[in-house]
């Protein structure tokens, strides 16, 4: 009986960490993906001299279930023109927003949003040409 107890114990403990750090592992393509993007703003830059907008995809939020990101070479010109698509289906939502300055006033801003336990609660992570990847939420937000 005390043997039942003390797994019953351990249990109500393991299991609320394991459902964290699922959510934790799921939300973790989100500063991948943003520093990617910023990366890819940046190459962009050296080559057309200015940067480039990519609309809020994939819409709605995807939550608790991946979803193919639809930036393919027949939907969506301005993930092409950019050349980023993440590898695989994504937890999280993407874009980037550029001003249509060039050379030194150019600016942009690539951010990623999540919401894995589907509570309503974004998870947000942005990056610019000067800031890498930060999170802008609470780290208990998923």
């Amino acid at each position: 009986m005390i043997t039942v107890a003390v797994i019953g114990i351990l249990a109500s403990i393991a299991i609320p960490q394991y459902r964290h750090f699922l959510m934790r592992s799921r939300r973790a393509e989100l500063p991948l993906n943003v520093d990617g993007l910023r990366t890819t703003e940046l190459a962009y830059q050296l080559v057309w001299g200015s940067y480039t907008s990519c609309a809020v995809t994939p819409d709605p939020i995807p939550g608790r279930v991946q979803v193919v990101f639809p930036a393919t070479d027949s939907t969506d010109m301005d993930w092409n023109m950019l050349g980023w698509v993440p590898d695989g289906k994504v937890y999280g939502q993407y874009e980037v927003v550029a001003n249509e300055a060039v050379g030194e006033n150019a600016e942009f801003v690539a951010n990623g949003y999540a919401d894995v336990d589907g509570d309503g609660n974004l998870a947000v992570y942005t990056s610019n040409r000067a800031l890498k990847v930060q999170m802008i939420t609470g780290n208990s937000v998923y």
